[in-house]
């Protein structure tokens, strides 16, 4: 099986029934015993697709209330809006009887999308895919980077090699490990995929969870390989943001990403 296969498999809708869904938590894409948060935004993005009009996620919030377990869940959703060109949903990730994380969302339908387009940033210079570091050189094994081709820029390991950077970034390139194409959900997915970018410059001496988490998705993936550039400026009474950016491998932005956490020093 294919590992775009894998994750087509892993955000797949049980069953429906009413505003009700079942789905299964994978342990493919865990940190540890826990899912990661990215995954199971694009997870639940895929139920709130089925209940609205209009079939790509534009703009996804959640809020992590609880650590999710892998296993089966609910998901509760309400419809709040449809129009001609954008729907909103509400989502609720239910495991045991308690909610574990709130989503709102706005969906649109990219290939009917006409207006203007105009950026004043672009995909940083980086070393080549081909000379940047395996993710098995640089980062502890956690069982989602087997699903993956990740490539690090070696400006962004210095906590791996024990020379912290000054700046708290980090940057990638990411291909599924069998060359597949990456699809629009996945793009809620990707922007949570790197280590912490605060470790660049702290160290890798905590952990970093989510509590609230917004994805911008822009365009359609049209090529395989992806690049990525995570950044955190304010680390605050131990609250940090951080911005992601998710590229093509042609310059195109795809997806923008920030979440709030809260640096757990071990």
């Amino acid at each position: 099986m294919s590992h775009a296969n894998n994750f087509a498999k892993s955000t797949t809708i049980k069953s429906h029934a009413g505003d009700k869904s079942e789905i299964e938590i994978s342990d493919l894409w865990n940190v540890g015993k826990i899912p990661n948060g990215g995954y199971l935004m694009a997870h639940v993005a895929k139920v709130m697709a089925s209940e609205c009009s209009h079939p790509h996620p534009l703009c996804v919030t959640g809020y992590y209330l609880d650590k999710s377990d892998n296993g089966p869940a609910s998901v509760i959703c309400e419809q709040l809006r449809s129009g001609k060109s954008i729907s909103n949903v509400s989502a609720r990730l239910m495991q045991n009887d308690s909610e574990r994380i709130r989503f709102t969302a706005a969906f649109t339908d990219f290939t009917y999308a006409k207006g203007e387009s105009h950026t004043e940033a672009f995909a940083p210079e980086i070393t080549p895919f081909e000379k940047s570091l395996k993710v098995t050189e640089v980062a502890p094994y956690l069982r989602m980077y087997e699903q993956f081709d990740m490539r690090f820029d070696p400006g962004s390991t210095g906590w791996h090699q024990g020379k912290l950077n000054p700046h708290s970034e980090m940057n990638a390139w990411l291909e599924y490990a069998d060359g597949s194409a990456f699809d629009i959900f996945s793009l809620l997915m990707v922007p949570d995929m790197l280590p912490p970018a605060v470790f660049n410059r702290l160290g890798a001496n905590g952990w970093v969870p989510t509590i609230e988490m917004t994805a911008n998705v822009r365009a359609v993936p049209e090529t395989t390989r992806l690049q990525i550039r995570a950044k955190t400026r304010y680390l605050t009474q131990g609250f940090l943001e951080e911005d992601v950016e998710v590229w093509d491998h042609s310059g195109k932005i795809l997806a923008i990403c920030r979440q709030i956490a809260k640096l757990r020093v071990a």
